[in-house]
């Protein structure tokens, strides 16, 4: 039952579960001199609380102009109504009338969720006039942003983006994608990974979450890896792409090499595959040492720590290629930490190895370690 009276503004008091929390303070002054010239033309709804006490169930906008000039009394129906029909005519009249924010869209559903009155999310749905699985997608993003802290600066969109993933790798990609979220945004950038993820192997997963900043990088590497992965012959290849021992270049040149010599005739087997595989290996290996290397002296030059460096590299000779390469490939087979393991005197040759190398290549940077660490 509902009644429409004349009530003194001081008995209104707006809702504390009212959805919006932000009022336009310009728009609110376009409708307080609207209601100035022609009244209050709507109603606007409440329940009463006690004696003489009223709560706003919708219409917050129209007490809040006629407050601002200075009016005393208000049109409004009085209507008899829980708590969740309250917030429910509330979230409505806001969301018809003037669109809520995405964050207070969200706040209102959550908090109408967690009244207990509802059995299932397609009964909010229902409710709300909303489609069927609407109110559960943003219920289980919520919940999941709280289960792990996930920041605000993640949308509910994006969150709900990753649905489907397992919760660790759901994790971890949302996080991923807040550092970086590349050219397009954060929902397509999870869309175009998770679509990556769902098809590449554990090893290229761990790879894209924690290593890959690029998209583009991940989905080759991935579609080689399933090439290689076809043929008996490539499973060596793909192995090595998934462990990160060859790039996606390498194993893209690697692929187009043996169509090419199979074409011609030649007859590659598995075993000729995993040998020439090492040697790519290496040079991966190499290229990574190398480039480090030349990363080094171009901040020297940056900085302004070295001013005499010419970036011009003399063809070294097949020897010291060589040479830098079985260095680099011992670093990457044992690792540093493991080096003591492989025994001391493995350890005495690698070091010394790498000490040489490293200055060669330093010298013909145009300077030498000694006067690197003299500066």
């Amino acid at each position: 039952m509902s009644q429409q009276v004349l009530l003194d503004l001081d008995s209104i008091e707006p809702s504390k579960k009212q959805s919006r929390a932000v009022f336009d303070s310009d728009k609110l002054l376009e409708l307080a001199n609207s209601i100035r010239e022609q009244g209050v033309l709507q109603p606007i709804l409440v329940r009463q609380m006690g004696p003489k006490k009223y709560e706003i169930i919708a219409g917050e906008r129209r007490f809040r102009a006629c407050r601002l000039i200075g009016l005393s009394k208000i049109p409004a129906i009085v209507k008899s109504s829980d708590e969740t029909a309250s917030m429910i005519g509330s979230f409505l009249e806001n969301a018809q009338r003037e669109d809520l924010s995405p964050a207070e869209k969200e706040n209102a559903l959550i908090a109408l969720w967690r009244t207990g009155r509802f059995n299932a999310s397609k009964d909010l749905d229902k409710a709300l006039g909303y489609t069927s699985g609407y109110s559960g997608a943003i219920i289980e993003a919520r919940e999941f942003r709280d289960k792990y802290n996930i920041p605000l600066a993640l949308t509910t969109t994006t969150i709900i983006s990753t649905k489907g993933l397992p919760e660790d790798i759901r994790q971890r990609l949302l996080l991923r994608v807040m550092k970086d979220e590349g050219k397009f945004g954060q929902v397509r950038t999870v869309r175009e990974l998770k679509a990556v993820i769902d098809k590449a192997p554990p090893q290229i997963v761990k790879r894209i979450i924690d290593d890959m900043a690029d998209v583009d990088e991940a989905k080759r590497v991935v579609e080689l890896y399933l090439q290689a992965a076809q043929n008996e012959n490539l499973k060596p290849l793909a192995s090595a792409l998934a462990k990160g021992e060859v790039s996606s270049a390498s194993g893209d040149k690697t692929i187009k090499l043996y169509t090419k010599l199979t074409q011609g005739g030649a007859t590659l087997n598995a075993e000729m595959i995993a040998r020439d595989l090492e040697e790519v290996k290496r040079q991966t290996a190499l290229n990574v040492v190398h480039e480090k290397l030349i990363e080094e002296a171009r901040v020297e030059v940056l900085t302004g720590r070295k001013s005499a460096i010419e970036f011009k590299i003399a063809d070294p000779g097949e020897g010291f290629v060589r040479e830098v390469s079985d260095v680099a490939w011992r670093v990457q087979k044992w690792g540093i930490p493991n080096l003591m393991e492989a025994g001391a005197e493995r350890w005495r040759i690698a070091t010394k190895y790498f000490k040489e190398i490293d200055a060669k290549i330093h010298s013909l940077l145009g300077y030498t370690r000694l006067e690197q660490n003299s500066s």
